[in-house]
């Protein structure tokens, strides 16, 4: 074909090579791939002006366009879950919005976040106070559960502060609040409690459960979970699985509670995706500023496990209607301005190109593939392995010459 190796699928050549070719070779490959997908398990409530398909508990309810879990008066407790059991044992994303305002008595307890396939169903419940509506406080435990707390009261018994995110679980059993019970902790740098919106994300891969507190990008909290063998508490104990419904499914939703001290506890937005989530750590960043005016980026959506290979990169912020691919390899570079280029080549040793899957950014300056990781167009085609870091970039026509994104690493499990 005219103008290089635009076809290759391997890693020989030079980038140079690959990068010189002309307009209309690149339009004659140009493929365009439309895909919606969907899943039974995937639901989204924007707000909660419709309650439809939800159960509310005790002192939880529709409170305009949010889910109140409790109002600000002592000794609250509330709890609301999704109708539906829910895939949760092969991984799952969910997103949602909180806010915890008007506090009265310095403000408490805080809400939790919870998987259960306890006795009680769609009306399980547990204690006020330090319970946070999950937990074993005096009379009630929502037993065989997994929560994340979004804890806004130090009660002692190992909290690292009055703001912290905490995993806990006693396997089947009542679960329990004391931190003797978590798998993992850590304050959060933002007051949960502030009466602002803070964004959380709970994502799950099958191995290990992430939870993220407005930062997006970092996860607050990162432990090693496995549904039906368990975990290890933070003391270095075993803990057991949980014994979920048909199909790896439980119930999901979230609970909170108030005592001698009282705060709102409100969800404005839920989100439940099956699986996928963010995946992958920015290098190389930023990347130079192409025409557009902004430094190009990359993104990684999927799961980190291989089984799955489920990954969709993603390059935005470029030119629009300019022509590119991406790029892969084993080793991380910085080599500025390789054949002429305006930007810097990230990658090094051999490197893999989907020029197969090339791609137009179109209107708004982005595109996305999704990654087969048994082939990765290196050598005779490549299978990722468990523990292998891959990292990626994407390279970019930019008006008479070329650019690049940064770079993108992920440590696959």
């Amino acid at each position: 074909m005219a103008g290089g190796k635009v076809g290759r699928s391997t890693g020989e050549g030079t980038l140079e090579t690959d990068m010189v070719f002309s307009r209309v070779a690149l339009t004659a490959q140009v493929s365009v791939l439309l895909a919606v997908t969907g899943s039974g398990q995937d639901f989204s409530y924007p707000d909660f002006s419709n309650m439809t398909g939800l159960t509310v508990n005790a002192n939880a309810a529709q409170a305009g366009t949010v889910l109140r879990l409790t109002p600000s008066a002592n000794n609250q407790v509330g709890s609301c879950f999704y109708n539906m059991p829910t895939q949760v044992a092969a991984g799952f994303t969910c997103t949602f919005t909180f806010q915890i305002d008007l506090p009265t008595g310095g403000g408490a307890d805080g809400m939790a976040f919870v998987v259960h396939n306890a006795a009680l169903g769609l009306g399980a419940i547990g204690d006020s106070g330090s319970g946070l509506g999950y937990a074993l406080n005096s009379n009630q435990s929502i037993e065989n559960s997994l929560v994340v707390e979004f804890d806004t009261w130090n009660s002692g018994l190992g909290d690292p502060s009055d703001n912290h995110v905490s995993i806990h679980t006693c396997s089947t059993s009542a679960n329990r609040y004391p931190e003797d019970f978590s798998i993992g902790k850590s304050s959060v740098s933002a007051t949960m409690s502030d009466g602002n919106v803070h964004t959380a994300i709970v994502a799950y891969d099958g191995l290990v459960l992430e939870v993220f507190v407005d930062d997006l990008v970092t996860p607050l909290i990162s432990a090693p979970w496995d549904f039906t063998t368990g975990g290890t508490y933070l003391s270095g104990n075993s803990v057991g699985g949980l014994n979920l419904m048909a199909g790896g499914t439980a119930y999901v939703g979230f609970s909170a509670a108030t005592g001698g001290a009282a705060e709102t506890h409100d969800i404005l937005s839920w989100d439940w995706s099956k699986g996928d989530g963010p995946v992958g750590t920015n290098y190389c960043s930023p990347a130079n500023l192409n025409s557009s005016g902004l430094a190009a980026i990359m993104s990684g959506w999927g799961r980190k496990v291989v089984t799955a290979n489920s990954l969709a990169l993603t390059a935005s912020a470029m030119p629009t209607n300019e022509f590119g691919y991406f790029l892969c390899g084993q080793t991380q570079g910085f080599n500025p301005n390789p054949g002429g280029s305006q930007g810097t080549l990230c990658l090094s040793g051999k490197i893999g190109r989907f020029s197969k899957q090339l791609q137009s950014s179109g209107g708004a300056g982005a595109f996305t593939i999704n990654v087969d990781l048994t082939a990765l167009p290196v050598w005779r085609n490549q299978s990722v392995l468990p523990g292998e870091t891959w990292h990626f970039q994407a390279w970019f026509k930019d008006g008479a010459s070329s650019n690049f994104t940064d770079g993108l690493s992920v440590l696959f499990q």
